[in-house]
């Protein structure tokens, strides 16, 4: 990715640059990532970033192309919401035996569904950001355990209300699982996650890279840990 791109992205995710090159890996080939554009047009495109994209969308013979001008800018909670916006209208279009699973669609999701924690539950995992301090363990090498106490922020980044994890914040707002403390969330019990990503993201209040953001004492993270005990052999 240029260098415009990853600011961009840092600016919009909130995410580091470890982080976006991972979700950027993740979401490369999705269907809300892509546009349909008439041949050599398509080349000449191609290294150009998007806001000089849309000026040449708004010319374009193929709807879902055009639709993109209104959008100001190219963002991981947009490729998803656009996924699944697509994947709905082609529902409509093509009748299916049964609906196509959200898993699918997410992508934090399809990240954890592939891959196990190989640390022990003895290890305490924390991860923090603006008023935001929370502590963890990895239960059965897949579950994300937040302990009673932690600290989630209390306000989030602007596009994450569209992302599917939004969702499951304000669950735990309403069950009173999260319960308003000044400028923070607090957790009234132990609550457990289905994935590092979604944990960081409710923690923190924006699209996160889970297996980067929760870190030991040392500060090494879930990657960094799985990676020694490979390297090690202690499987």
């Amino acid at each position: 990715m240029q260098q415009s791109r990853f600011s961009d992205l840092e600016k919009s995710s909130g995410m580091d640059k470890e982080g976006i090159r991972k979700m950027h890996d993740l979401l490369l080939n999705k269907i809300g990532n892509l546009a349909l554009i008439k041949g050599d047009w398509n080349i000449s495109m191609s290294n150009q970033v998007y806001a000089e994209k849309i000026k040449q969308y708004i010319n374009s013979e193929i709807g879902p192309t055009k639709e993109l001008v209104p959008i100001p800018a190219w963002t991981f909670d947009g490729i998803i919401d656009r996924t699944k916006r697509l994947a709905d209208r082609a529902l409509e279009i093509w009748k299916f035996g049964k609906a196509i699973p959200d898993t699918i669609l997410i992508t934090e999701d399809i990240k954890a569904k592939s891959k196990r924690y190989l640390i022990g539950d003895d290890i305490e995992l924390f991860c923090q950001g603006p008023f935001a301090d929370a502590k963890a363990n990895v239960i059965d090498h897949s579950i994300v355990r937040v302990r009673k106490g932690s600290y989630a922020r209390l306000k989030v980044s602007m596009n994450f209300t569209k992302n599917n994890y939004s969702k499951l914040r304000d669950s735990l707002v309403s069950e009173e699982i999260l319960v308003e403390e000044g400028d923070s969330l607090i957790f009234k019990k132990d609550y457990d996650f289905e994935s590092a990503s979604a944990a960081a993201a409710v923690v923190l209040g924006r699209a996160a890279d889970g297996p980067s953001v929760w870190k030991d004492e040392s500060g090494k993270s879930i990657d960094e840990l799985n990676e020694d005990l490979t390297d090690s052999g202690d499987l």
